[in-house]
């Protein structure tokens, strides 16, 4: 799950079925099957949120918003 991911993890997301207006909204961001991304820096204490970078562009997320999100 994206939600796992640590700074640095990069990879590709294999499936994502949205299950809230949120996570729609990670689709129209660009969070598709097949996208690449690179977590780029999480929160010092907390870990969260995450700062993903996909297709470009930096976006920083919730990691409960990630957790329908399989990557390989």
């Amino acid at each position: 799950m994206l939600s796992d991911a640590k700074k640095g993890d990069s990879g590709q997301i294999s499936k994502f079925q949205p299950q809230s207006p949120e996570e729609v909204r990670l689709v129209e961001l660009g969070f598709k099957v097949g996208a690449h991304y690179e977590i780029v820096e999480e929160a010092p204490f907390s870990k969260d949120p995450l700062v993903v970078e996909i297709n470009g562009v930096r976006i920083a997320v919730r990691r409960f918003l990630l957790n329908h999100i399989e990557v390989i």
